[in-house]
């Protein structure tokens, strides 16, 4: 090949590169004008992107019926709840209609479990031992006596009986209330005075003609001595730790007592204190507490929240299982569905449970203010306070994932100008 040659071929491949090169600068032109469009119109390119995330996570068909389901299922759930711890008049055991109240039915499980105990052995009750026999034979028990062998003697503080005793604490109970059912007796707080204050109860006994023993009712062998009802606590729980070791079946049968004492007086219109509330307040203080807000409340609003929370899993996880690429959006925007769901559905239930107790309030309805839904209301509280932050990072991921997908464009498809 001639030098010319080689020089043309040399022009060629020069004029080559240049048309690419230039080509190349065309595509940049092109695409840098097309982000500056883009740039220009940021605004109303945003917007845009908002209305599709909204259309795209609105509630449509079959998630219109998950809401009634949910909303539904709330509203029912806070109905059931309701009628189960309707506060009854204590020592109420049959409903105007016959049927047997909570108190009722709580009374007939627990004899037919004490039964199981009865060896048919009757013993007379005496100093820190109830038998056997009385135990399960008397209906009531000896720390809800309030006779006493002197009048006027302060005991109770002025209170409510159940206010001062700590066998009525729902968690003390367990302990207190069981040792006073074991031995007779009635251990009360005298706070701020520190101890744990006790007395015998003393119950009247007469033989029967056919044999077996009668037990008459109690009355609390008052002493009036603080350093002798601190030391019966003492001897009480000594007596306990006998019974424990020589006589187990007693000892079962007085927790069952209590268990079922303290569940026939929770829902009552006096209620229970909330545990450990007499130990730091006196029993006139933890009467006025409880006016306000008792045990009861509390185990309504946790079965409430729990079952609320139930609710919402079971409704979560079926509507997930809905999702199909059919759909035409990702699983995240489906969730945002799911989410609003569960949000708007909590929210419904609440607003009638608040709105309806509070024309019950207005109305004079007695004990109203107890069907508040306390437990459902912290639950849709949260969802209100976290489902919003969910909701608004999936839409951030999106319209601004959108937005830099739309701004990086297409791959360039740029000359090579190397050869």
């Amino acid at each position: 090949m001639s030098d010319l040659d080689d020089l043309r071929e040399r022009r060629k491949k020069s004029n080559e590169r240049a048309g690419k090169a230039i080509q190349n600068i065309e595509i940049l032109a092109t695409e840098s004008n097309r982000v500056a469009d883009i740039a220009g119109n940021a605004s109303d390119i945003f917007d845009s992107l908002d209305r599709d995330f909204e259309y795209k996570t609105g509630l449509q068909g079959t998630d219109i019926a998950f809401l009634f389901l949910a909303t539904g299922l709330q509203c029912i759930r806070i109905y059931i709840l309701n009628e189960l711890t309707k506060r009854e008049k204590a020592t109420r055991i049959k409903k105007d209609d016959g049927s047997l109240t909570l108190e009722g039915k709580i009374d007939k499980k627990e004899q037919e479990w004490l039964k199981k105990f009865d060896k048919g052995v009757a013993e007379e009750p005496r100093d820190f031992y109830a038998p056997l026999n009385q135990i399960i034979a008397t209906p009531k028990v000896p720390y809800d006596c309030t006779a006493l062998s002197e009048k006027d003697s302060g005991f109770f503080q002025h209170a409510n009986h159940r206010f001062a005793t700590l066998a009525h604490d729902p968690l003390l109970g367990l302990v207190f209330g069981t040792s006073n059912i074991l031995t007779n007796t009635i251990s009360i707080t005298k706070a701020p005075i520190p101890g744990v204050f006790t007395e015998k109860v003393n119950y009247k006994v007469t033989p029967l003609k056919k044999g077996g023993l009668k037990i008459g009712s109690p009355v609390i062998q008052y002493s009036g001595s603080d350093p002798v009802q601190l030391l019966n606590t003492i001897l009480m729980f000594q007596a306990v730790e006998q019974r424990i070791q020589s006589e187990r079946e007693a000892m079962a049968a007085a927790l069952i007592k209590q268990v079922c004492h303290i569940g026939t007086d929770i829902f009552t219109k006096a209620g229970l204190q909330i545990p450990g509330a007499n130990l730091i307040l006196s029993p006139a203080q933890t009467e006025r507490l409880t006016q306000f807000i008792d045990a009861g409340d509390l185990m309504k609003a946790g079965v409430g929240g729990g079952f609320a929370v139930l609710i919402n899993s079971v409704i979560s996880l079926l509507h997930g299982l809905m999702y199909c690429e059919e759909l035409g959006i990702s699983k995240d925007l489906y969730s945002v569905r799911t989410r609003k769901i569960i949000l708007y559905s909590n929210v419904i239930a609440s607003s009638c449970n608040i709105v309806t107790t509070s024309l019950g309030i207005m109305s004079g309805k007695e004990l109203a203010v107890k069907d508040f839904d306390i437990g459902g209301i912290m639950v849709t509280i949260h969802h209100l306070i976290e489902d919003p932050k969910y909701i608004r990072q999936i839409k951030k991921d999106f319209v601004l994932g959108n937005f830099i997908d739309l701004v990086n464009g297409e791959e360039l498809q740029l000359k090579d100008t190397s050869k």
